[in-house]
């Protein structure tokens, strides 16, 4: 029971990783950096509920990635492509992640050490 409570732990903190890999979080400078407004004007946006954000425990505005994709998206419409693409690299890296998982746990059960023919912490 404890080895099933260590693995879930390292499988939820693998796909924290790759979560915060893949979709990072942004400062309110760099997004509006890459939305090309002001600070001010991106402020407005959160208030009003344009754009998705969370605030740090200190207060400060804070941004996923994916969500700032989907932002430009919608208000320019040229950059769909990059989102779609962007959400199937994700799900091809989850995937990736419960092959490597599951073979790592199939050969424990039969008593072997993993093989190395799946390369540890690459997933592309």
């Amino acid at each position: 029971m404890e080895k099933l409570n260590i693995l879930l732990i390292k499988l939820e903190n693998r796909q924290k990783l790759l979560q915060r890999l893949l979709n990072p979080t942004l400062s309110l400078e760099e997004t509006s950096l890459l939305l090309g407004v002001s600070k001010g004007t991106l402020r407005q946006y959160t208030n009003l509920r344009k754009l998705r954000h969370f605030r740090t425990p200190g207060g400060q505005r804070r941004f996923y990635l994916l969500d700032i994709l989907g932002f430009l998206a919608k208000r320019d419409g040229d950059i769909g492509d990059i989102l779609q693409e962007t959400e199937k690299a994700i799900r091809r890296a989850k995937s990736r992640i419960q092959i490597v998982d599951a073979v790592k746990k199939r050969e424990k059960r039969r008593g072997r050490p993993p093989k190395k023919r799946l390369s540890e912490g690459k997933l592309f």
